[in-house]
């Protein structure tokens, strides 16, 4: 996660990591970092890294061709924050990059997009997780996804 999103009350980055038992949030972008990333590549997993400037998409297919456990590192920031991450981490350059298919649309409508297809990161978690076939894992995170989102807008037409 980019040090600037660590803030913002309308991260879904948190949110992810707080649904799932086996993630982690690495701070970047401060001017010292002190975190160790060294890690975040693992030699026993298929690494991919969501990012949506790759060619390669993220599908059924692609998910079936690999033979070891996924290992899913999702940038989380603003499309120039996750490029300057992916270009100044060096072990990402050992993952795969992927993106999700194109027409994704976003279900988030608490922030205001120039895109439609530019989709916050626990729904971008959301997706590659339905893809890569973990339905537990994708289920519970819709769930207190829409949950966020309507809790959210209630109390903002209270406001």
């Amino acid at each position: 996660m980019h040090v600037r999103e660590k803030r913002k009350v309308s991260n879904t980055g948190k949110i992810a990591a707080l649904c799932l038992n086996n993630s982690q949030i690495i701070y970047r972008g401060e001017k010292y970092p002190t975190t160790d990333i060294s890690n975040l590549i693992s030699a026993d997993h298929i690494n991919l890294l969501l990012y949506p400037d790759s060619t390669m998409e993220l599908n059924t297919a692609l998910i079936k061709s690999f033979d070891k456990p996924i290992n899913l590192i999702a940038l989380d920031g603003n499309y120039n924050q996750a490029g300057k991450m992916f270009r100044s981490e060096t072990v990402l350059q050992n993952a795969i990059k992927v993106r999700l298919p194109y027409g994704q649309i976003r279900k988030d409508k608490l922030r205001s997009t120039l895109y439609p297809e530019q989709i916050s990161t626990i729904e971008a978690i959301i997706n590659s997780l339905e893809i890569i076939g973990d339905t537990k894992a994708n289920e519970h995170m819709e769930y207190l996804f829409n949950e966020m989102t309507l809790r959210l807008k209630k109390r903002g037409q209270n406001v």
